[in-house]
């Protein structure tokens, strides 16, 4: 299954002498999965420079020394990058990197209640999957959502929703996790004539 998806490269304007004795003149911003950005977020606390450069040295591969020694007009081309690639749902992927002519197929895609695409593919127990088929909650799941420590509600209000494991999910893309956590929060704080709207 073909992803959509394309890695970001940074044209330096100063090139960056690695640590590891190699010098380039550009850098790839790869994707990370769900689990990745949340820990990185996590261990943040709130601190957005924090946050900012641990996301830059794992998306783009570098080390705590590689980052000191950038330029810093390219360290703000980074953070950049990094805030753009992981800080949107897959919609807005989806809809940017879509040929002109496909633009209203996905704004079809993106309108089912029950299902969206995958901005990038990932392994199941029994298959490779691009697309989360979703079901509503119910009263009974909320229940016992609420019955569970504040930290792992979340996880498995999402594993009910989409019929994933915890693992599945965690392996997901940021903006693929992004996606479900809009739809799951709809879910959660809308009401039935919101989503039979969605339907006409």
């Amino acid at each position: 299954m073909k992803s959509i998806w394309q890695d970001t490269v940074i044209n330096l304007v100063q090139s960056l002498e690695r640590e590891d004795g190699s010098a380039t003149d550009k850098l790839t911003v790869k994707m990370i999965d769900a689990k990745t950005h949340r820990e990185i977020v996590a261990a943040g606390k709130e601190d957005q420079d924090v946050i900012y450069r641990a996301l830059v040295k794992e998306g783009a591969g570098l080390t705590d020394k590689d980052v000191k020694q950038l330029a810093y007009p390219d360290y703000q081309s980074l953070i950049e990058a990094v805030e753009l690639a992981y800080g949107r749902p897959a919609s807005f992927w989806f809809e940017r990197l879509a040929e002109p002519d496909q633009k209203d197929g996905v704004a079809d895609q993106f309108a089912q209640i029950d299902w969206f695409p995958l901005l990038l593919p990932i392994e199941t127990a029994d298959d490779v999957i691009d697309r989360i088929t979703l079901k509503f909650p119910t009263v009974a799941a909320v229940d016992v959502m609420d019955k569970q420590p504040e930290d792992k509600q979340n996880a498995f209000i999402k594993m009910q929703c989409t019929g994933l494991s915890e693992a599945e999910l965690d392996g997901i893309s940021a903006p693929d996790d992004w996606e479900l956590q809009e739809r799951v929060t709809d879910f959660l704080s809308q009401t039935g004539s919101f989503f039979s709207a969605k339907k006409t």
